[in-house]
């Protein structure tokens, strides 16, 4: 289950994936998702069930060196 104790005070992005990952509260998805649906449907289903943090590498439509990632956070 994922913790609550991560640093309100994290600088930048790369800071705060190192902490959730540090405190095991990181599951990278290196399948390719699609952004409507399963992404989507994946990080609401995370926030209910109280999981890691979901960080996905692989977005259907984006192509390149693997810059474009998404972090699966809930919006309230």
């Amino acid at each position: 289950m994922a913790t609550n104790k991560h640093s309100a005070a994290a600088g930048n992005l790369r800071q705060f994936l190192k902490e959730l990952q540090d405190e095991d509260d990181l599951v990278v998805i290196k399948e390719e998702v699609d952004p409507a649906m399963e992404l989507a449907a994946v990080t609401r289903r995370v926030y209910e069930m109280e999981e890691k943090a979901p960080l996905f590498e692989r977005i259907k439509g984006r192509h390149g060196n693997g810059l474009f990632r998404v972090l699966g956070a809930p919006s309230d």
